[in-house]
């Protein structure tokens, strides 16, 4: 009978289930495993029971476990522990430093929120509430956590936030256009050509009313600051949808170019320079702080800049001018009450021109209460980006290089803010991630603002190109391993976005075909650079139906990429943060407790939940953190039986110990693919074969069972029942027949397991 050995050696795939069963002839069959459960894949690709957890404190619910490194102490490590309501913030030693409560997220939107974080400022990010900034001050070790606002510019005349016109065909009449300190005289003027008393306004304190022709006002406008015409205003209270009591921050009026009227001789009309002035024939102006001098007397109803409760306002009885005739878009014309002397350029170098009726181009800040708040938020290139509200889904907005609340779009100089509207097809921004690029991720498709080692972003430079449709979910991605993974919008795959060679073209395709089984609309991800003695890092996702984790292996230097699962016996995982060398998760029990684990990183056990107790060779113990139950013990490579805890935590051993762990079993399993098996003929994949022994080359393993068998034998138990652990090649008999038979290796006792080389002895 023909005979084969498959040696494997490399398991850097990861499991590849079903997906490759059938597929030997691909190279990564030989490099993975048919299934696995607590296993993960080592450095150097060799297969090892996943890390037991230490727990390190009961919470009160389950947690959303974000990360902040300020600096690489542990007093400025921040682990971030979000719960519907809440947040608390332990530092590196697990001491808490804050706590807040009474916070917008709910169980629900407390998955969807974006946190990033840049020195000592994090910002919180939802659009179903008012952005959070998360401060840390050095000095005092104090944490702050405020509403989002943008700046005020030093004189608190500008408000320095993106404005927006969401309704730009709502026509607006006020009663006052000026800022206070406008010399009360004017109002008798202004009464003049309103039509109105002068009870209805005050332009000592620059308070009026605007009236609009479409509905706009809700309460949540109230306080807000709104834009137009070079004009600020603030409202004070809301009469109705379309009448509201404001006051005017800023000159609701268009200052002109130096001496923008020019006369004709002998002509009545007046032509205007005013550069996009936006207006139409028949629109009605006022011009003010005009300079007396020779040829003003033609618009004689135009306010002049210098005047006392003594003499005129004007040369005639102030007036609003007509728009006669539109020459082209920056200039048109009005007529005077009389003919010009000369031909001549008047009016001098502070002339403001106001429309006190049907004036268009109402503008709001692009985030407020009114119009909501971003979905997505994160820094790149020293600015903060926002975007993704509802009005705005397809928007997003950079701040002011250095300035996290400057974000006024100036002239568009490179020290400027950056607005962007418009990305991607009705899409609706949920993510940013910073590297060279930054990747912006929608609902619909993937999208860049490219890098530059020449030109810094500016507004004139600045453009975001697509890398490919299909959107992302609200999961957290990361820039891991040179790429931006993401989870799809349909929670079913996880993309990796990359540039490949020397193009510089992203490419985008899911990497997690093989465990489609396994990714069940993950709700959290979390990255892990790797303990002491395992450098290759990690990406985590946990499931949010089944509790589970998908852990993927990356490194692309040694072209090993892979995923395993992991789970938790009687509970589930919620959440996970690598914080430098430690990995937490939170987890929730079957029972309704919650718990924060710490992985035991170090492989001191190989429990769940573990506890460590310490003692002086007493029998009796007493834990701190379980009690009421039922736990698997151990000291160091002694395996002890259940010990069982009374309502106190008290019980005792049947040895004298100076250490001890307690805690939950973790049931482990590693299910190879089938042997290759072939002849002249060809594969005798689907015939019956004889998976006739297995030789494990084991690397420090000390429990388990291969093919039902022991993995230890009694030799490696010299004395008081202590194990030696294996560091060599072992055989066992196996003897299935099928035509895939595959080897199990399996257990749940404590102890580490680690498998380096498998060989598969077939007959066929």
């Amino acid at each position: 009978m023909p005979s084969l050995r498959d040696f494997r050696s490399n398991f850097a795939a990861g499991r590849t289930g079903e997906a490759l069963a059938a597929r030997p002839d691909a190279g990564a069959y030989q490099m993975s495993v048919y299934d696995a459960r607590n296993i993960m894949v080592t450095s150097d690709n060799k297969l090892a029971r996943r890390w037991g957890t230490e727990l390190a404190q009961w919470r009160d619910a389950p947690e959303r476990l974000e990360t902040w490194v300020v600096a690489e102490s542990e007093e400025m490590r921040f682990l971030l522990a979000f719960s519907p309501g809440r947040l608390e913030i332990l530092d590196g030693t697990l001491t808490r430093r804050a706590l807040f409560e009474d916070m917008p997220w709910t169980d629900s939107t407390v998955w969807f929120m974006t946190i990033a974080a840049e020195r000592y400022t994090a910002v919180i990010a939802d659009a179903s509430f008012r952005t959070r900034i998360l401060r840390f001050d050095t000095a005092t070790g104090d944490f702050a956590l405020d509403p989002f606002d943008f700046d005020m510019s030093l004189d608190e005349r500008h408000y320095l936030a993106p404005f927006f016109a969401f309704d730009k065909k709502v026509k607006c009449s006020f009663t006052t256009l000026t800022a206070p300190g406008v010399d009360p005289a004017i109002s008798a003027a202004l009464s003049t050509i309103l039509g109105v008393e002068e009870t209805e306004f005050d332009v000592a304190s620059g308070t009026g009313q605007i009236t609009t022709d479409a509905d706009v006002f809700t309460d949540t406008h109230v306080g807000l600051r709104m834009r137009i015409a070079d004009g600020e205003f603030v409202v004070d209270a809301v009469t109705d949808a379309r009448t509201a009591q404001i006051s005017v921050i800023r000159d609701i009026a268009v200052t002109l170019d130096e001496n923008p009227f020019w006369l004709t001789d002998d002509s009545k009309i007046v032509e205007v320079t005013c550069e996009g002035h936006g207006l139409k024939v028949g629109d009605q102006v006022v011009f003010s702080n005009v300079q007396k001098g020779a040829g003003t007397n033609v618009l004689r109803g135009a306010l002049w800049l210098e005047y006392s409760t003594t003499t005129a306002r004007s040369e005639g009885d102030p007036t609003a001018y007509a728009v006669k005739r539109i020459i082209d878009e920056n200039i048109f014309q009005v007529e005077g009450e009389s003919a010009a002397g000369s031909t001549n350029l008047v009016g001098g170098n502070s002339v403001k021109m106001m429309r006190f009726w049907d004036l268009q181009g109402l503008k709001e800040p692009v985030y407020s209460a009114a119009r909501g708040w971003p979905q997505a938020a994160g820094f790149h290139e020293t600015r903060l980006w926002l975007g993704g509200s509802a009005q705005l889904p397809d928007a997003a907005f950079a701040s002011a290089p250095g300035a996290t609340f400057d974000f006024d779009p100036g002239t568009g100089e490179a020290d400027d803010a950056v607005t962007m509207y418009g990305i991607g097809d009705q899409s609706r921004v949920r993510h940013f991630i910073s590297s060279f690029d930054l990747a912006i991720l929608t609902d619909r498709g993937a999208y860049y603002v490219p890098g530059s080692t020449e030109r810094a972003i500016t507004q004139e430079t600045v453009r975001a190109p697509k890398a490919a449709d299909g959107g992302a979910a609200y999961t957290k991605p990361f820039l891991f391993d040179t790429a931006f993974l993401y989870v799809d919008a349909n929670g079913a795959s996880v993309r990796e976005m990359s540039i490949q060679g020397d193009d510089s073209q992203y490419y985008i395709a899911p990497i997690s075909t093989v465990v489609s089984d396994w990714i069940n609309e993950p709700r959290h991800a979390a990255r892990y650079d790797g303990a002491a003695d395992v450098v290759t890092p990690y990406l985590i996702w946990s499931n949010s139906d089944d509790g589970g984790a998908v852990v993927m292996h990356s490194n692309r230097a040694d072209q090993a990429m892979g995923f395993m699962r992991w789970d938790i016996e009687d509970g589930r995982f919620v959440s996970f943060a690598g914080l430098s060398r430690e990995l937490y998760a939170s987890v929730s029990m079957d029972d309704g407790r919650h718990a924060l684990v710490r992985f035991d990183t170090a492989r001191r056990t190989s429990l769940d939940l573990a506890e460590r107790l310490t003692g002086s060779g007493d029998e009796e113990w007493q834990a701190t953190m379980h009690a009421d139950q039922t736990l698997s013990a151990h000291s160091g490579y002694l395996r002890l039986s259940d010990v069982t805890l009374d309502e106190t935590g008290a019980f005792r051993t049947a040895d004298m110990l100076d250490e001890l762990w307690i805690g939950s079993a973790m049931p482990w399993r590693i299910e190879a693919h089938a042997p290759i098996a072939a002849s002249g003929q060809g594969p005798q994949l689907g015939n019956m074969v004889r998976l006739v022994s297995a030789d494990i080359l084991w690397d420090g393993t000390w429990t388990g069972t291969v093919a039902g068998q022991e993995a230890l034998s009694a030799l490696d138990f010299p004395a008081l029942e202590v194990p030696t652990p294996i560091r060599e090649w072992r055989k066992y008999m196996v003897g299935e027949w099928g035509t895939a038979p595959r080897l199990v290796i399996e257990g749940s006792a404590v102890g580490d397991v680690s498998v380096k080389a498998m060989v598969l002895k077939v007959y066929f």
